[in-house]
């Protein structure tokens, strides 16, 4: 017996945002908000960077889950003007806010390989996430992203310090991201359905 295995597909956008005049660098998670996404860490290692570069990043937090808990501590560590919660979004709003964002950040305790990683890579984003489940297939610490253990919220907050400092960085990562995800888009996802499907009617109509 024969077992394939084909990953999740991914939308990519035609077109990605340039990304290199930036006044101000958005950092964004999208997926479930709460502990094992580690959004709580997320906002804990935001709250590290210096004045300076809170002064020059903004982050965002998309995703229903716990959004009351993350308001709360939000609201606790005065980063009011820093950090927004948006709560859910829809598909569209999703591309809307990865289109203008800067860096992509997902740093779950735990995972498969999820989809908001593979999205935001598609949109040619430079990613912070953890080397869980799946992602180190995909990831490749400094190649196409950088990996933190989950929970180690000072090496989270360097990352972020580390793209938020080194716009060459961000855009060779991000280009990386976007050339590692190319052979998932759904047209390819399709037509090796379609050979997988067409392998199988064959061999049955040539069985004895």
């Amino acid at each position: 017996e024969q077992v394939v295995i084909l990953p999740n597909p991914v939308e990519l956008p035609s077109k990605i945002p340039e990304r290199t005049s930036c006044k101000q660098i958005k950092l964004v998670f999208v997926g479930e908000i709460g502990k094992r996404k580690g959004v709580f860490d997320l906002i804990r290692a935001f709250a590290s960077l210096s004045p300076e570069q809170k002064t020059c990043s903004e982050l965002l937090l998309a995703g229903d889950g716990e959004v009351e808990q993350a308001c709360q501590l939000v609201q606790s560590l005065d980063l009011g003007d820093h950090i927004k919660v948006l709560g859910g979004i829809d598909s569209a709003q999703r591309d809307a806010l990865l289109a203008k964002a800067n860096i992509f950040i997902l740093p779950s305790y735990n995972e498969g390989l999820p989809m908001a990683l593979l999205e935001a890579m598609g949109w040619g984003l430079p990613v912070i996430t953890t080397p869980v489940g799946g992602i180190p297939e995909l990831v490749i610490h400094g190649d196409n992203g950088l990996l933190v253990k989950p929970g180690q919220i000072p090496d989270l907050s360097m990352a972020m310090q580390t793209l938020i400092n080194d716009q060459g960085l961000r855009l060779s990562l991000g280009s990386s991201a976007r050339a590692s995800v190319a052979h998932l888009n759904v047209k390819n996802y399709l037509s090796s359905l379609l050979n997988i499907y067409g392998s199988v009617l064959k061999s049955q109509a040539t069985a004895p």
